[in-house]
Order: C-alpha cells, then sequence, then structure tokens
C-alpha cells in the first residue's frame, strides 16, 4: 500500500507538474506576447518622435517663411507708400503747374491787349505826325 500510495503521489505530482509547465508555458507565451507588443510601442514611440522632429523642423522652416513674407510684405507696403507720395507729389506738381500755365495764358492774353492798344496808338502817333508833317510841310511853303 505505500508502494501504490507512493505511486498515486507520484502520479499527482506528474500531473501537478504538468499543469505547472502549461502554466508555465502560458506564462512564457504571454510574456512574449508582451515583449513583443513592447517593442511595437518602442518602435512606434521612436516613429512619433522621428515624426515630431521633423515636424519641428518642419514648424521652423514655415516660421522662417512667414518672417521672411512679413518682411517681403512690409517692404511691399512701404514701396506702395512711397509710389503713393510721388503720384500724390506729381499731382501737386501738375496742379501747380496747370495752375501755372493758367496765370501764364492770362498774362500772355493780357500782354497780347496791351500790344494791340499800343500799336493802335502807336498809329494814331504816327498818323498826327504825318498829318504834322504836312501840315508844317505846308507852312513851310507858304512862308517861303
Amino acid at each position: 500500500m505505500m508502494l501504490e500510495g507512493a505511486m498515486q503521489s507520484k502520479d499527482d505530482l506528474v500531473k501537478q507538474n504538468k499543469k505547472l509547465q502549461a502554466h508555465l508555458k502560458d506564462y512564457q507565451h504571454d510574456l512574449d506576447e508582451a515583449r513583443l507588443r513592447a517593442d511595437e510601442a518602442n518602435e512606434n514611440a521612436k516613429a512619433s518622435e522621428k515624426r515630431a522632429k521633423e515636424n519641428e523642423a518642419q514648424v521652423v522652416g514655415l516660421m522662417e517663411d512667414l518672417a521672411a513674407c512679413e518682411r517681403g510684405r512690409r517692404q511691399a507696403i512701404q514701396e506702395r507708400d512711397e509710389y503713393q507720395e510721388e503720384i500724390n507729389s506729381a499731382a501737386m506738381g501738375k496742379n501747380s503747374l496747370s495752375e501755372e500755365n493758367k496765370k501764364l495764358l492770362h498774362r500772355i492774353a493780357q500782354l497780347e491787349d496791351e500790344l494791340e492798344d499800343e500799336q493802335n496808338e502807336s498809329m494814331k502817333y504816327m498818323d498826327k505826325s504825318k498829318k504834322m508833317q504836312s501840315a508844317y510841310d505846308e507852312m513851310k511853303e507858304e512862308l517861303h
């Protein structure tokens, strides 16, 4: 009987050993899966970190582009303002020249009128001078 008990104990221990080995195998399988998931998570983290660095570099590039665009915009505004000042100045100069031209045309018209008046006066004096010369010549002949 002792032999039977020992055999029974041995069989129980073998069964228990098989159960433990099955559990150990399951645990080993779970551990391998956990390691695989951890490796995948690690790879995903590395890929995410790489994308984050790429995105950060892209953001820096975009910020530089934005700054360059802003400088270009400010320069364009400054040039526009300078051109507008030139246009305004030219318009004022044109208006000033137009006013000056009107004044000069008016003055020319006045001078032409004065010249015509002077010519008429000169003609009158020439006529008077001729009449006086004729009268002088007549008097001179009468005296001789």
